[in-house]
């Protein structure tokens, strides 16, 4: 058995009805017409005439019981060609149609006629001796050999249907366009039925009046579907009612073209490579309302070899495509109908340029045309132009979609296709739109058409205020490039005829060339509109051919800014070839001689210019180069520099990103100094260097120069101050700007000095000390701002006589050093007295210098010492004022070496050296260097008293004489006095067999010997003891018994003590110390001994040292001796031990 025999029919496969179904989502339904008549057109039919038949028809006698279907209401569409052989056969290639070999037919696809299953399941057709009946569905033809039947066809009945059997199938042909069934039918009809309900094709049911109402919309621009066809010459659309059983049609609409002769006839046929034909037809369209509506259209066509780009060529050989193609334009369009007032109703149609009716007129109407792509139909491509475009363009199979607009992200095919289009678009059609324009001026200048202005009329861009497709703008740049190279057009334009009047609006030059005599064709509406619609694609600019962006460069369309500098002021348009660029955010001004400057409103303007190359002015350039400098302020000029200063720090780079930055902050700054730019000022149109202007805003330079002042910048431009003070602009109290207004407050007091002048001092000074740091007093400090005291009162007024306001820093005393200095210079007002921050930098100010404080003490001296009042009055004034010049000068000899003698004679009566008399206005008490000697004695000759000579350095520098002592050293050794008394008492206490001794203790038997006079000098008691009358106060030997329980050594402890030994000295000399059993002995001894003796200071040391050995063995010992003895301290130590140990128990 062969492994074949095994195998099965296997394959993909697509159904006639899924076919059929993918093939009209391809097609809109509207589309049937177009289809149908292209088909019709491609036939060579001149006829094309489509019936609506509401009509039912019988269903008795049929060629096959189940073809009731095909007898409903139908769509019949006729055309006066008959169906070749070949016709037949690629009608049923659903997918090749049978044109696809032939390049000359309009349809090439062979698709169109599957249009009519949008409406249908069950077309039909007769076409010369034929009849078909298609069933896709293969539901209702009878099945041949036990298979089902997709359609069939053959001849029909030649002797009429009167007694044909069949006669029912056939009764929906009878009599439509003559079909009498005796004869050769010289034509196709095809017979549509209407879809009843939803199938396997299509759930969509349309009705008769939904139908009629689909080729009533189609009535709209039917005139504008014969242009770019070869054969039709009539369209018609009928209706036949349900309500009759004849076949009387009513017409809906017809449209014919009228006076056709033969050279149009072949004009439209037939094109060859290379050719051009140009030809006009008359568009005739009657309603079923009796409205005629005539149009006059003017036709282009043309074809070419196909393109030089080797893909291209491959493309187009591959799908039989040629570079074929026309433009129409409508040149006249009117209707008419019964009603008298419409009788001739003119449209005015371009949808571009406005007509002029007189030379004063620059706006009309304008209609409602809208320039469309054509594939021989128009396409939903709107281009908004003011003519249609016929191509070959390279489409998909509903000749619906078209690709010309780029898309980098496109299949390589559909980019194949692309590139077609856009060849077709902007490589052939723009140069038959100008042979459309020769053509029409030539009409023009002939009369032959009642145009103002056509250029203007037909002109090659849309309207900026429509949405035009992004290539129409290209287009329309290729096409005026075509009109510019047309010598035809411009030995044609006659100035009388085609000139607008534009009033010195626009750039013209002075050579007449062809942009320029273009221009004059077109109103400043048209001109405005255009620049505009340059906006609309300024993305598209960049992507221009290089001769495109430099024609546009060369079109008077741009925008100009106004320039004061421009005899012509009326100027609104110019080249951007002519112009430059200077930012928008600079303010003009006058220029030096007649210069050209181009709007740029926004990002848009500047991408613009900038992908045209235009040139750009940077605003150091025109500031320092274009603009010419006033001699008087005006705000035009205060604008400009507003505008300048606004965009110093980022320039023209930062704003638009293109690499055209000229200069910087610091550039244009520091060279509006170079170049001497004068400022104004807020309130004059002087006009001065920035050196000179200050900052309003300045409390200190509005006082000191007065708020109405000509120094102060103008108010717009204060807020560049920052930058402007790197030129010198005074925005700040620098030292240079402080200098500036001390120097103004001096000129103030030369003539009429204004009544707050001491107001302004005031104001600058305080400034000063507020930010004393930055400042170099040096700088200004001989410059009269600085208020003065005014008065000093009693009794200095006398001869304190200013009679200015203001002085200099240098010239004036602090108020502290009024008494050394109050003659000599005025004192600084009370108001403005140096704060310490300011003393402490200079720390000089306001302080007199030697040689005033002498000439001060010179006065005293030989002035006042003469005045009554002084002498009666003020005498104690008067020697203060003495001694503080003697306290300044002593200061200034001890620490700098002032040499008084420099500024003093020797015999010059400057030193008050008070005697007897003491009154410092004897001239005997005031005395010269040469008359004084320090340290002499009282009574010796030139002694000098006591309150002078403290003033021993300024004595000295004023050459006053000294008695000078040896310089002798006597040495003594070291002693410690006290030392050695108590080692000697203690040493004689010790002796106890001393003959010094005078006391002996006797204590139990033991005799202890001490000094009386040691006693008494030790202790208070033994002091009163020993004097005269007292108990001890016997001169010779005492003897005092010690009656207590007190130890010998305790006795020795005790007088140890008194005689200068320290007690643990004494007691550790005396007793073994760490026995502290015998030390508690020894204590209470001691505290016994020191109560009898009332020695206040041994008792609280025995307190003290019974405190340290208070445990709970012994604390209530302790506390009872405590109690015995008075040692209150104690006492309260041992209760509180108590207290705080209670919890503890006591022995």
């Amino acid at each position: 058995m062969k492994l074949t025999s095994t195998f099965r029919s296997y394959g993909q496969n697509e159904t006639l009805i899924s076919s059929i179904r993918n093939i009209i989502k391809d097609y809109p339904f509207e589309s049937i017409f177009k289809e149908f008549l292209q088909n019709a057109d491609d036939a060579g039919a001149k006829r094309f005439h489509v019936i609506i038949d509401g009509r039912s028809h019988p269903t008795k006698s049929l060629l096959y019981g189940g073809m009731k279907a095909w007898q409903g209401p139908a769509i019949l569409i006729f055309n006066d060609a008959r169906f070749e052989e070949s016709d037949f056969d690629s009608l049923m290639r659903i997918r090749v149609g049978g044109k696809q070999d032939d390049d000359t037919k309009i349809g090439k696809h062979g698709l169109g006629f599957n249009s009519c299953y949008h409406f249908t399941d069950f077309p039909s057709f007769i076409s010369g001796d034929s009849i078909a009946f298609l069933d896709p569905q293969e539901k209702f033809l009878p099945k041949k050999n036990d298979l089902p039947q997709r359609g069939i066809i053959g001849p029909f009945p030649r002797n009429g249907i009167r007694n044909f059997s069949e006669r029912d199938q056939f009764i929906p042909y009878k009599d439509i366009e003559g079909i009498d069934f005796q004869s050769t039918f010289n034509g196709t009809l095809f017979r549509i039925p209407l879809r009843q309900q939803p199938s396997e094709i299509s759930d969509r049911i349309f009705s008769v009046n939904e139908v009629q109402d689909l080729f009533m919309e189609i009535k709209s621009n039917v005139t504008s579907q014969f242009l770019f066809l070869r054969n039709i010459e009539k369209i018609e659309v009928s209706s036949i009612s349900d309500a009759t059983s004849s076949c009387q049609t009513d017409s809906l609409w017809k449209a014919t073209i009228n006076g056709l002769d033969e050279s149009t006839r072949s004009k439209r046929k037939y094109i060859v490579n290379g050719d051009v034909r140009i030809f006009q037809m008359e568009i005739e369209l009657i309603d079923n309302s009796n409205t005629v509506q005539n149009d006059q259209w003017i036709i282009v066509t043309g074809a070419q070899p196909n393109p030089e780009d080797s893909e291209l060529q491959k493309y187009a050989k591959q799908y039989r495509l040629r570079v074929l193609g026309g433009v129409a334009a409508l040149l006249k369009s009117k209707s008419k109908s019964k009603e008298p007032d419409n009788l001739f109703q003119n449209l005015i149609f371009p949808n571009y340029p406005p007509i002029i009716v007189n030379n004063n007129q620059e706006n009309e109407e304008l209609s409602d045309f809208e320039g469309r792509l054509f594939s021989t139909f128009s396409l939903p491509d709107t281009t908004c132009l003011s003519v249609h475009l016929n191509g070959t363009w390279a489409q998909g199979s509903d000749r619906a979609r078209l690709l010309i607009e780029k898309d980098n992200d496109l299949p390589d095919m559909d980019h194949q296709k692309l590139n077609w289009n856009r060849h077709i678009l902007l490589e052939f059609l723009p140069d038959l739109h100008c042979k459309l324009l020769e053509e029409i001026i030539k009409l023009q200048n002939l009369k032959k058409i009642d145009f103002k202005n056509c250029i203007s009329k037909f002109w090659p861009f849309p309207l900026s205020t429509r949405n035009h497709p992004k290539y129409v703008f290209s287009y329309g740049c290729k096409v005026l490039q075509c009109i510019l190279q047309s010598e035809t057009i411009f030995r044609s334009i006659n100035s009388g005829d085609h000139f607008y009047q534009h009033s010195q609006k626009v750039y013209f030059s002075d050579e007449d060339n062809h942009v320029d005599i273009l221009f004059k064709c077109l109103s400043i509406d048209n001109i405005k509109d255009f620049y505009q619609l340059l906006r609309n694609n300024c993305n598209e600019i960049a992507f221009l051919e290089k001769l495109i962006k430099s024609m546009i460069c060369k079109l008077p369309i741009w925008p100009v800014r106004l320039n004061p500098s421009m005899e012509n002021q009326s100027l609104i348009y110019a080249p951007v070839s002519v112009g430059k660029v200077l930012p928008k955010e600079y303010n003009m001004y006058k220029t030096k001689g007649e210069k050209i400057f181009l709007k740029n409103t926004d990002k848009i303007d500047i991408k613009i210019l900038r992908d045209l190359d235009a040139t750009w002015c940077g605003i150091h350039d025109y500031a320092f180069n274009d603009v010419e400098l006033p001699e008087k302020s005006d705000q035009q000029y205060v604008d400009f520099l507003d505008s300048v200063l606004d965009h110093a720090i980022s320039g023209f780079r930062y704003v638009y990103g293109h690499g055209h930055g000229y200069g910087n902050e610091c550039k244009i700054i520091k060279d509006l100094k170079k170049f001497n730019f004068p400022f104004p000022n807020a309130f004059t149109d002087d006009l001065m260097p920035i050196s000179k202007l200050f900052d309003y805003d300045n409390m200190v330079f509005r006082t000191v120069f007065g708020r109405d002042s000509n120094v102060f910048l103008h108010f717009k431009l204060a807020k560049h101050k920052d930058k402007l003070s790197n030129i010198g602009f005074n925005n700040k109290l620098s030292s240079e700007a402080f200098d500036k207004c001390a120097k103004k407050i001096e000129a103030f007091q030369e003539i009429n000095p204004p009544p707050d002048i001491r107001h302004r001092g005031f104001v600058l000074v305080d400034h000063f000390y507020e930010d004393v740091k930055k400042y170099e007093l040096e700088k200004f400090d001989r410059i009269p701002f600085v208020p003065i005291a005014k008065f000093l009162g009693k009794p200095y007024d006398k001869y304190y006589d200013h009679s200015e306001v203001l002085d200099c820093f240098n010239n004036i005393v602090h108020p502290k050093y009024k008494g050394v200095a109050w003659s000599q210079k005025a004192l600084i007002a009370e108001d403005v007295i140096p704060p310490l921050n300011a003393l402490e930098i200079y720390p000089s100010l306001g302080k007199p210098n030697d040689i005033m404080v002498i000439k001060h003490l010179k006065f005293l001296r030989n002035k006042i010492i003469n005045d009554d009042e002084w002498k009666n009055n003020w005498k104690e004034t008067f020697v203060s004022n003495i001694f503080e010049v003697y306290d300044w000068l002593e200061g200034k000899c001890s620490n700098e070496k002032l040499m008084l003698r420099e500024y003093i004679k020797e015999n010059e009566p400057l030193f008050l050296n008070l005697g007897k008399s003491q009154d410092p206005f004897d001239t005997e008490n005031w005395v010269s260097a040469s008359n004084l000697v320090l340290n002499v004695e009282p009574g010796e000759n030139k002694y000098i008293n006591p309150r002078l000579a403290k003033y021993y350095e300024m004595l000295k520098s004023a050459g006053v004489k000294e008695v000078k002592t040896p310089n002798v050293k006597i040495h003594v050794r070291e002693h410690d006095q006290p030392s050695i008394i108590k080692k000697v008492l203690l040493e004689i206490l010790s002796n106890q067999m001393s003959s010094l001794h005078d006391i002996v203790f006797n204590v139990n038997g033991e005799e202890i010997w001490a000094s009386r006079i040691v006693l008494a000098a030790s202790s208070e008691f033994f002091h009163q003891k020993f004097t005269p009358g007292e108990e001890y106060a016997n001169s010779n030997q005492v003897t005092i018994n010690i009656d207590d329980d007190v130890s010998p050594t305790s006795i020795r402890i005790l007088l140890h003590y008194l005689y200068g030994q320290n007690i643990d000295n004494a007691i550790w000399k005396h007793q073994n110390t760490t026995n502290q059993t015998s030390n508690f002995e020894i204590y209470r001894e001691l505290l016994v001994l020191a109560n009898n003796y009332e020695l206040d200071h041994l008792k609280e040391l025995m307190e003290l040292k019974f405190s340290r050995i208070v445990n709970r063995s012994n604390v209530n010992d302790i506390l009872n001796l405590a109690k015995y003895l008075n040692a209150s301290q104690l006492e309260e130590y041992c209760n509180r031990y108590i207290e705080d140990n209670e919890n503890l128990e006591y022995s």
